[in-house]
């Protein structure tokens, strides 16, 4: 039997874990995200990434890590990234 955690703005996790709090614990508080700086809300964006590939199921991790590559692949690729 498959037990599914529904997070908001996360879609179905396959498993959400006590430890899990300590890194993603700020993804439970409700916040009205329109009140959010845009680095609190970059970082809410973020975390729901590494979540959905840490715990999500296998569509949902496999999305997640593409969005993540589209963004981090073009950065490491910059000719103005320092050695």
């Amino acid at each position: 039997m498959s037990y599914y955690f529904i997070l908001p703005g996360v879609d179905s996790l396959a498993f959400f874990k006590q430890q899990d709090m300590q890194h993603f614990g700020k993804l439970l508080e409700d916040k009205d995200e329109s009140d959010l700086s845009v680095d609190e809300l970059k970082e809410r964006i973020i975390m729901r990434l590494f979540l959905k590939i840490k715990s999500g199921i296998s569509p949902l991790r496999k999305t997640a890590l593409r969005h993540i590559t589209d963004k981090i692949l073009p950065l490491l690729m910059s000719q103005n990234l320092e050695d």
